[in-house]
């Protein structure tokens, strides 16, 4: 995860590039802002990301307001996002 400018990500790809954090590595950015900057750090690291998203994948509408569809929404999202997470490629 990055927040939308990166700055903690860009930190983790220097301090990785640097063997600061000894045995690490990042195999994969996920993202749910098209056009977070993190997207522009992780192509500049050859790092490769995916966008995934509630409303453009389909889990929620936009607008959506109604609490209880708000938590099976976000549910379904989650259980995706972490299968997402845990299928990555390892290298």
């Amino acid at each position: 995860m990055a927040s939308s400018f990166s700055s903690n990500f860009q930190a983790l790809i220097d301090a990785i590039s640097m063997n600061q954090l000894r045995n690490s590595y990042i195999i994969s950015l996920i993202t749910n802002r098209r056009n977070a900057h993190t997207i522009v750090r992780a192509d500049e690291a050859s790092i490769p990301w995916d966008y995934f998203n509630l409303i453009s994948n389909g889990f929620l509408q936009k607008g959506e307001t109604d609490k209880q569809k708000l938590a099976k929404c976000y549910q379904k999202y989650n259980v995706v996002l972490a299968s997402k997470i845990l299928s990555t490629d390892k290298e």
